[in-house]
């Protein structure tokens, strides 16, 4: 199965972007909005994911499994002139920034779908305590009651985990132990800091740290590259069609 790692997915993703980039100026937030929907739902359905849920938010983005629901960061950057959005501090300072942070996010959607199919498929060496060992049904309940995820999505991951691409196993297993495993107390004490100060760049640094938001943002940072050099494409297509008579 396709992957959001993968430069299929990518490569659509960050046409869009492209695209969204040169109208930006002339769009007002609600189809800012609705092109961000559409890419998000767009690429659900490429990759066999549940859709999810999306809202906005002044605060920091995050995912809840429980819900399906993904909540962005983008209140502010929705309402912002492509050229005039900056920060005075934080990881995101320009628009390419602010627009593939909605792929990263993205990307932890992905994660937990991989996870959940990986558990449901007995893809993992994972020790499941009774009473949920032995049956689907007890597997399916695991996922939902332990692991916090959404009922329909897991019964939607069980039906496709024979589809699991076993390349993603290494992905599964760090999202397992920073989530689950013995990673977990120091990424809530992360997330917490985070909370309280999203200012805070020790924090942030250690945010970064954890092994789900390094994959994450090594996804990010491939389709930045990849919109750049679309959008420095195009800039030099367009100065040579505003050239081109003199050669004619």
């Amino acid at each position: 199965m396709p992957s959001l790692e993968d430069p299929g997915p990518m490569g659509i993703f960050a046409k869009a972007l492209v695209r969204m980039h040169e109208r930006w100026d002339f769009t007002t937030p609600v189809e800012r909005r609705t092109a961000f929907l559409t890419q998000a739902w767009g690429l659900c359905g490429f990759l066999g994911i549940p859709l999810t849920t999306v809202t906005w938010t002044a605060g920091l983005s995050a995912f809840d499994r429980g819900t399906w629901t993904l909540s962005c960061r983008h209140a502010a950057y929705l309402g912002a002139p492509a050229g005039a959005w900056q920060h005075r501090k934080g990881p995101y300072r320009t628009w390419l920034g602010e627009a593939t942070a909605f792929y990263h996010e993205m990307r932890h959607v992905e994660q937990f779908w991989l996870t959940m199919q990986a558990v449901l498929g007995g893809h993992l060496d994972l020790p499941i305590p009774e009473p949920f060992a032995g049956s689907e049904r007890g597997l399916l309940a695991f996922v939902v009651q332990q692991m916090g995820c959404n009922d329909h999505a897991a019964r939607m991951a069980a039906k496709t985990s024979a589809y699991f691409d076993r390349r993603r196993i290494p992905l599964v297993e760090a999202c397992i132990e920073s989530l689950y495993g013995a990673g977990q107390p120091y990424r809530n004490a992360v997330l917490a800091r985070m909370a309280a100060d999203p200012e805070d760049m020790v924090a942030y640094g250690a945010y970064r740290g954890l092994l789900e938001e390094e994959d994450a943002y090594a996804v990010q940072h491939r389709l930045s590259r990849m919109v750049r050099d679309l959008i420095g494409r195009r800039a030099g297509q367009a100065a040579l069609a505003d050239v081109r008579h003199l050669f004619e």
